[in-house]
């Protein structure tokens, strides 16, 4: 997900890496808080222009060291989606392409990959196009379908989050008997751990961009971005 830090004199690329964790309890989500964590951000300048792109949260641009998942409520019911939105600001000098991937995935000391992503509910907005056979359960690739102008921001790439109703009914049960009376203890499987939301975005310069998403993006974007 991260991007490699390369400089082309037809590519003009920038990205920034945001990271959202939110605790799990069953029938709730407590203490939905997180920590920007940038990744390998650049720009490459050629002639004076530059490009450059702002991950927003609800309209604020998101900065390093700021919480994350603030417009949530202390404790959120699984089954229910919330409203969670993620933008993308041009804050160079010039109109760019934008490419967006979101990745979830569950942690509990440490990433938890026998347990489905899928269960982490995201809507998208509907100026994005799915790359579906770059996505996976985990991750979702999406280009947005204009060109963004300097200066301008996006419609929202994630609108909503939340967690897959069907969380509450899975769990384990055991029993315990003891003389006349036998004690049951359900324990839910994803009781008391954390759902995690990375969210990276990348740019191509619109001029010859259809070559420079094959070169920089390895994928023919114009079938994703219409007049590309």
């Amino acid at each position: 997900m991260k991007a490699k830090n390369r400089k082309r004199s037809q590519i003009i690329t920038g990205a920034l890496l945001v990271l959202a964790v939110a605790a799990l309890m069953f029938g709730g989500i407590g203490g939905a808080r997180a920590v920007l964590t940038p990744s390998e951000s650049y720009t490459a300048d050629i002639a004076t222009q530059n490009a450059a792109l702002q991950i927003n949260e609800n309209k604020t641009p998101v900065a390093e060291g700021s919480e994350l998942l603030s417009g949530l409520p202390d404790n959120i019911n699984v089954g229910q989606l919330y409203e969670e939105t993620i933008t993308v600001t041009n804050t160079g000098t010039i109109d760019q392409y934008v490419r967006v991937s979101v990745q979830k995935y569950w942690t509990e000391d440490g990433k938890r990959t026998d347990l489905d992503p899928a269960l982490i509910k995201l809507e998208t907005g509907g100026d994005w196009a799915i790359d579906e056979e770059a996505s996976t359960p985990e991750r979702t690739v999406l280009y947005y379908t204009d060109v963004l102008p300097a200066g301008e921001t996006t419609t929202p790439v994630v609108t909503k989050i939340g967690v897959d109703g069907k969380v509450a009914t899975m769990a384990t049960q055991t029993s315990e008997v003891s003389g006349d009376y036998t004690t049951f203890t359900t324990t839910y499987d994803y009781n008391d751990l954390s759902f995690n939301l990375e969210v990276s975005a990348d740019g191509i310069q619109d001029h010859n961009a259809k070559d420079a998403a094959i070169s920089a993006w390895g994928v023919d974007a114009s079938q994703f971005i219409p007049g590309m």
